[in-house]
């Protein structure tokens, strides 16, 4: 053979192997990316609870314990009515954790407020500072839901938010021990009462700075894919994300109608009128229905839970007004209605009593989810206030048979979630979205860019 034929043959075969050598590491790394891929995905369907993700859920709680604290408090020492809270913040605007800013400080200034009320002795300062209460636990009952709803992995997205309501809930029963005459409930212990007002917001101040921003607001409203790509890294404790930045660039892409929504201009939303009528009956049926003292585990979905809250709750209504009217000549009826009035609370607080908040999350994309929150929260204290000052009347004419006013609003509810409202329970916001406005959601394909 001719030395110049064997040398091309030797070309030919060293350009052959050259290919098979690039093709062999690009079918490795293409396995890789796959193997990857199948492990997250794998981890959002388990739905991954990394140690960041329950720190964080823990250290945005915080200022919750305070709230209930200091609401307990208030309203079983002063002896006030009940107030609304005026929530003016714009929320829409606002970073994540910069709320979390705003409602530790208007905690601060509250609980400053507070402290020079046991010296200045004037009807008018106190309303104000009631004022202030109003402002700072407002913001926190809207803040605090919202971040949650935006960290947290669509699997435990329930119960993930209902933390915020467990850790109110504990600030209440904290309050109802030092109320207690033997504790610090007389005057001389009231200002110690009062000087704990601020304890809480100084313990997470020093934490937020640590905290991530939602990855939904950094990616959606402030276009950073990039932070919002290290924010769930973060979260998730795991490197691959690129399946959770595809939902929020589908809901980004889905979304792009409800830009700058406001909560009037919510209001008047067509397009959102079904969510917003949702969240108005929930609210309506949260404070129609009774008090929430604790919380259980979030296990069924959203729908199921409400649909057992409101049933039993009306029908333990009916069957606890028969069971006290009996008591003046059953004695022991009154045993039975023990028994029925905790078989009610169990109902309320596996339904009605946290759930509607989650769902005021669920049911609302990214650019409209804060204002929604806004106009929910500021209907479940009016309403607060209402069923407060009804009651005054109901008790004293009707007596026993003042719970048969609410059984009307329970029974009509359930049929109102029974026929509209969708489960939410492991689904996309898009995936809501498409369930509520009974279409079939599109899903847009798109090339995504590679993490580094």
């Amino acid at each position: 053979m001719d030395p110049g034929d064997e040398k091309a043959n030797a070309e030919i075969k060293r350009e052959v192997n050259s290919v098979g050598s690039v093709q062999s590491t690009v079918q490795e790394a293409r396995n890789r990316e796959n193997s990857k891929k199948d492990v997250g995905i794998a981890a959002t369907k388990k739905g991954e609870l990394s140690v960041v993700l329950i720190l964080v859920t823990v250290a945005s709680c915080l200022i919750s314990v305070q709230h209930g604290y200091n609401l307990w408090v208030l309203r079983n020492t002063i002896g006030m009515v009940q107030y609304i809270p005026y929530l003016t913040a714009p929320f829409h605007y606002l970073s994540r954790k910069v709320a979390l800013f705003i409602t530790n400080f208007s905690t601060i200034i509250f609980a400053v407020v507070m402290a020079f009320s046991l010296s200045i002795h004037s009807r008018g300062y106190i309303i104000f500072s009631r004022l202030c209460s109003g402002i700072s636990t407002g913001i926190c009952f809207c803040v605090g839901p919202l971040y949650l709803g935006e960290i947290s992995p669509r699997s435990l997205r329930g119960g993930i938010i209902m933390t915020h309501h467990l850790f109110y809930l504990f600030g209440f029963l904290v309050a109802q021990i030092l109320c207690l005459q033997e504790v610090l409930g007389t005057g001389k212990g009231f200002p110690t009462l009062i000087k704990l007002f601020g304890v809480m917001p100084l313990l997470q101040l020093p934490l937020l700075p640590f905290l991530p921003e939602s990855p939904r607001y950094l990616l959606i409203q402030k276009k950073d894919e990039e932070s919002s790509r290290q924010a769930l890294k973060k979260l998730r404790n795991r490197n691959y994300v690129e399946d959770e930045i595809e939902e929020l660039h589908q809901e980004d892409i889905v979304e792009k109608s409800e830009k700058n929504m406001k909560p009037l201009k919510l209001l008047y939303s067509k397009k959102l009128r079904r969510q917003v009528i949702a969240i108005i009956v929930l609210m309506v049926g949260q404070q129609f229905d009774g008090n929430s003292v604790i919380l259980v585990a979030y296990y069924k979905g959203c729908r199921f839970l409400l649909l057992i809250g409101f049933g039993v709750s009306s029908f333990i209504c009916v069957l606890l007004t028969v069971a006290m009217e009996m008591q003046s000549a059953v004695p022991e009826m009154r045993y039975f209605s023990v028994i029925l009035i905790y078989i009610f609370l169990f109902a309320h607080v596996i339904g009605p009593g946290p759930l509607p908040i989650v769902l005021v999350v669920e049911l609302f994309l990214q650019s409209s989810r804060s204002s929604a929150t806004v106009i929910a929260q500021v209907l479940h204290w009016l309403l607060f206030f209402i069923v407060a000052l009804i009651l005054l009347y109901i008790e004293i004419h009707i007596g026993p048979y003042s719970l048969i006013f609410f059984c009307p609003f329970g029974f009509a509810i359930f049929i109102y979630i029974f026929k509209f409202i969708p489960e939410t329970r492991n689904r996309t916001f898009v995936e809501i979205r498409g369930k509520v406005t009974t279409r079939k959601p599109r899903r847009v394909h798109f090339k995504m860019q590679s993490s580094k």
